[in-house]
């Protein structure tokens, strides 16, 4: 087998990503791994140069440029090119809820502990489950991570926040003739939230805080 190129050394591929990745270390000795932005293997290799001599230089810290994508933006890039194609259900609307909670900020202010504070306020506020909560945790990881691929975000804030123990109790759905009883017992005022409930599977919380 032929030996790889030292000049080829630090170059990979990553999976989900057209371009050709660097790896290298900074002046603190910290591995850095940033894609390139581009699918031609020699620009690759001289941005993998050019990023060395700055470490060998002193620079490579100083110039490093940070993305100024803001949280919309990511959304944005995200839903249009990965998320609409998957199968998640209400990811749009989970979307909307984290647009609405962390705001048009830029992605490099958005630290574990601000997004930790905003899960766990809604908890507080919405009675979101700790399933719910580590839903939204998996699901932003994911939109990071893909914002990191494309060189939208410097990194994924979103990596150190651990799951939430969830209830262990064992889910049980209602057969058709329970469903029939409990309709046929339901009050008229409480009929449409019943009905909500059976159709859409939401929780107590959001139903009551439908306008």
């Amino acid at each position: 087998m032929q030996n790889r190129s030292n000049t080829d050394r630090g170059l990979f591929r990553r999976r989900g990503s057209p371009y050709w990745w660097i790896r290298f270390a900074d002046e603190n000795g910290r591995i850095r791994r940033e894609s390139t932005g581009t699918t031609e293997k020699k620009l690759a290799r001289e941005i993998l140069a050019k990023n060395k001599t700055l470490v060998v230089e002193g620079r490579y810290l100083d110039k490093k440029r940070v993305p100024k994508t803001t949280f919309f933006e990511l959304c944005k890039q995200y839903w249009e090119l990965e998320g609409q194609h998957k199968r998640t259900k209400g990811l749009s609307q989970i979307m909307a809820l984290w647009e609405g909670g962390l705001g048009n900020v830029p992605t490099a202010e958005l630290s574990q502990q601000k997004i930790e504070r905003y899960l766990n306020d809604r908890m507080v506020e919405r009675g979101l489950s700790a399933a719910t909560r580590n839903r939204h945790v998996a699901m932003m990881s994911s939109m990071f991570n893909k914002g990191v691929e494309w060189g939208l975000v410097v990194e994924n804030p979103t990596r150190g926040i651990k799951s939430l123990r969830e209830n262990g109790a064992r889910v049980r759905f209602l057969d058709q003739e329970e469903i029939h009883r409990l309709i046929e017992a339901a009050s008229e005022d409480f009929l449409p939230i019943l009905m909500t409930a059976l159709h859409t599977g939401m929780r107590r919380g959001a139903i009551l805080n439908l306008k």
